[in-house]
């Protein structure tokens, strides 16, 4: 239990609790081995049907075939990026 005007702290193992008690989910964590694929379907089933995410990572975090198929079961989503995103030549 966490006392009154204390918020929790979620650890990798409380993720998906984190990710079910949450109105709006930021993603901005770095694109690594470890988080690629980190929002992925199972991730997205856990989202409140009115939770808004909103993904300024880059890379691979979101699985994106995944959250087309939950776009119909969430609030809204947005994001500033796309995980085959290529710089300009210059």
């Amino acid at each position: 239990d966490v006392p009154p005007g204390v918020e929790p702290v979620y650890g990798e193992e409380g993720f998906h609790t984190l990710l079910q008690e949450s109105d709006a989910v930021v993603v901005t964590i770095p694109s690594t081995a470890e988080t690629q694929g980190m929002v992925d379907a199972r991730a997205l089933a856990h989202m409140k049907p009115e939770a808004i995410l909103v993904n300024v990572a880059r890379g691979r975090v979101v699985d994106q075939e995944a959250l087309v198929e939950a776009l119909g079961k969430l609030g809204n989503s947005c994001k500033n990026c796309h995980q085959d995103y290529r710089r300009p030549k210059d």
